[in-house]
């Protein structure tokens, strides 16, 4: 049980440092399930319909042939945090919280003075990430051609103002003495709280996001279990009531987590999950998943609908700790971060930890687990690599891919994937045939997902259409039209 056991070590979490050298002498010293729309199409209970518009143009999507159907193999990359889970026990924040913390990242506002004395104004109730919705911008303000990461048109998200204007950090490296330094670094550690009472609470009573108090409660109501539920939930797993409680239990995965499941499976397609994580959340998810594969889940129990091989079914049940590894990276001499990958995986030939190194080893070795049955993975990524490295895309969740294969496409869904100013951010895409990176243009939307977890709330089919998305774009690419 060696992976399971690394699948429970929980990294240091520190938060991303932004620096701001003129704040530092200042800071030293210092929803009914009935609410989402696409639920009647299965997201709570056994699809007994027949297959949407969209799965059935999935049945006939895809640019190659290797699932046996004439359309690619999917291999489906799943960030955990804020992607298919809206729950951190780890960091200590609730359901409500992360709702918070989701709505100020698409909020826009106007902000009025500097610093610590600036304040902040909600300019639309409608939600957008990237670029503020056109009725918040003022007369001759334009928007700019391509998306930003927080700050456009005179206006910023409530997360940006908070995290660079209001309580920026102090720049540790700026620290000429010892002593300095560590007053830096305490000071820092009381901003970070400082910011998580600020952007956790955006909603509350007399916060700047109170008018978005509605949209938090249906959000809220969208992950709650019904009452005539919530008996059968609180026995079924403790997982329920991390969001919530024994008397108020909630979902700890995204309804539209399972309606992707259940579309890809409507239309035929030949498919893997793979769960990818920094934390410890793994034992978690993979005891919801299971419950939903065996036909336990609470709001599917006792359906025929199954995901564990009975009734002819596909067995996409989490073994542990056969369907678990861990990438471990490190900057090689020449100083290429992609070169310097190892996975950690149990040989399915032999049933011992065997470990593989370099991209094509790497890329050879995951093939192995899915040619053994795995039809669902958890992966836990090297989140110390990612932190000291500046958090930087080339040091982030290594997504192997080879453009050529068109028999086979991963996806990768993140919340925390970066715009065209910022880059990947986090997903760290390289070609498995050379180690080299692709670029933003090349990956985005056809290898990799910016999941935005509020459309996810609100459509239960947000997955499965970001699938086809990609799927349209790579097999428009393959045909050489644009």
């Amino acid at each position: 049980m060696l992976l399971g056991a690394a699948l429970r070590f929980t990294p240091r979490v520190a938060g991303r440092t932004r620096v701001n050298a003129l704040r530092c002498c200042g800071l030293r010293g210092a929803q009914a399930c009935g609410a989402v729309r696409a639920r009647s199409r299965g997201a709570f209970g056994p699809s007994t319909t027949p297959a949407s518009t969209l799965t059935r143009s999935m049945a006939a999507a895809g640019a190659g042939g290797a699932g046996g159907d004439g359309k690619p193999r999917l291999v489906i990359h799943l960030d955990v945090n804020k992607t298919v889970v809206l729950v951190d026990p780890a960091g200590g924040k609730s359901l409500t919280h992360v709702l918070n913390g989701l709505l100020a990242d698409a909020s826009w506002g106007r902000v009025d003075g500097e610093g610590a004395s600036a304040s902040w104004t909600l300019a639309s109730e409608k939600l957008r990430v990237g670029l503020p919705p056109a009725d918040a911008v003022a007369d001759g303000a334009s928007l700019p051609a391509t998306i930003t990461g927080g700050f456009a048109a005179g206006l910023c998200t409530y997360h940006h103002f908070v995290e660079e204007i209001a309580l920026a950090y102090v720049d540790v490296g700026a620290a000429e003495t010892p002593e300095a330094q560590s007053d830096a670094v305490k000071a820092n550690r009381k901003i970070k709280r400082a910011r998580n009472d600020l952007l956790l609470s955006f909603t509350d009573a007399g916060n700047p996001g109170e008018r978005l108090r509605p949209t938090f409660e249906r959000y809220l109501e969208a992950m709650t279990i019904p009452a005539a539920k919530k008996e059968a939930a609180v026995s079924a797993s403790s997982v329920f009531t991390l969001g919530g409680s024994a008397a108020d239990p909630k979902l700890f995965l995204l309804p539209a987590y399972f309606r992707l499941l259940q579309g890809l499976t409507e239309a035929g397609r030949d498919f893997t999950i793979v769960f990818r994580t920094f934390g410890d959340d793994g034992p978690r998810i993979v005891e919801e998943h299971n419950l939903f594969c065996r036909g336990e889940h609470p709001l599917f129990g006792g359906s025929a609908e199954r995901y564990d091989g009975t009734g002819g079914s596909v067995d996409r049940v989490l073994k542990a700790p056969g369907g678990t590894g861990r990438i471990v990276r490190h900057t090689d001499f020449a100083g290429s971060p992609g070169s310097g990958i190892r996975l950690a995986w149990i040989d399915p030939d032999h049933g011992v930890i065997d470990t593989a190194g370099g991209v094509t080893d790497v890329f050879a070795a995951i093939h192995k687990l899915l040619g053994a049955g795995h039809r669902t993975l958890m992966l836990r990524d090297d989140y110390q690599y990612w932190h000291v490295n500046n958090e930087r895309a080339a040091f982030g969740k290594l997504l192997l891919v080879d453009p050529s294969d068109l028999d086979e496409h991963h996806i990768f869904f993140d919340d925390n994937v970066g715009f065209p100013d910022t880059g990947m951010e986090i997903v760290d895409v390289r070609d498995a045939r050379t180690g080299e990176e692709l670029g933003y243009d090349d990956a985005i939307d056809v290898f990799v997902v910016k999941c935005q977890p509020t459309e996810a709330i609100d459509d239960a089919e947000y997955m499965l259409k970001r699938v086809a998305t990609c799927e349209e774009n790579r097999a428009r690419r393959a045909s050489g039209r644009k």
